[in-house]
């Protein structure tokens, strides 16, 4: 098998299926802007070459930072889970790259750099800051092995929209 095939397979696995009320932090700015419907919800998502590459090199960012932490002795958890209920029956899941006791870290390695926070990490960070209350920060990682740091700002307007929007989805993807 060829590196690049094996590599967009694993990329691609479906490996979690989905739980009916169950919603993923990931997938907020998505389902909030309409590019995940009820109708294309459940159906397998096949991710381009391009998308392989963006998510494999975010992996192993996280990866290496996992272990410069680990072996530095830095005190935080990597890959920490926090379910936020948000009505009955409709669950969000906030999956951290990293926890610290004062601070939320997503780690992103995008194709171009960013001076501000883009609106479709925007909602991924929400969600964290309303799982941990604990300030969030995008480390946008670029080569050789950069890292710019991006300060997240929470929006109670974004929030009440990341609810009603989970709500009207759930209604609408289940009855």
């Amino acid at each position: 098998m060829k590196l690049n095939k094996l590599i967009s397979n694993f990329v691609n696995r479906d490996n979690h299926p989905r739980v009916k009320g169950r919603y993923n932090s990931s997938e907020l700015y998505n389902i909030c802007k309409g590019k995940v419907t009820p109708k294309n919800f459940n159906k397998p998502r096949d991710i381009d070459d391009k998308g392989v590459q963006l998510i494999s090199r975010g992996i192993a960012s996280e990866d290496y930072l996992t272990k410069v932490f680990t072996e530095m002795e830095v005190k935080c958890e990597s890959q920490a889970k926090k379910v936020i209920d948000i009505s009955e029956g409709i669950t969000l899941v906030a999956k951290l790259d990293f926890l610290f006791k004062d601070r939320i870290i997503e780690v992103k390695h995008p194709s171009r750099t960013f001076t501000e926070i883009p609106p479709w990490y925007q909602y991924q960070c929400e969600a964290y800051y309303r799982a941990y209350n604990l300030p969030v920060y995008v480390w946008e990682i670029s080569e050789p092995f950069n890292i710019t740091q991006l300060v997240f700002t929470p929006s109670q307007k974004r929030w009440e929209e990341i609810q009603e929007k989970l709500i009207t989805f759930h209604k609408k993807l289940y009855k």
